[in-house]
């Protein structure tokens, strides 16, 4: 689903990679996507604020992406 995304103009790009301590502290957007859980914003890690400490752009549009992929089948 993030594809689409990125043909949207919303991301640039799709990788893969382990990601270090410090530049996942230094992210601007964080979220948490499971099976149970779908995607959910993570707003604090470790009493520090993610970003502007509000769910953010791509969050909202890959969750959007994930419903409309459910309800379609």
């Amino acid at each position: 689903l993030a594809e689409k995304l990125v043909e949207q103009g919303v991301i640039t790009s799709i990788k893969v990679a382990d990601i270090p301590l410090a530049q996942a502290r230094e992210a601007s957007e964080m979220m948490l996507i499971g099976s149970s859980i779908a995607v959910a914003p993570i707003v604090e890690w470790d009493g520090r604020a993610i970003g502007d400490g509000t769910p953010g752009k791509v969050t909202a549009a890959l969750r959007r992406l994930l419903e409309q992929d459910m309800r379609s089948g």
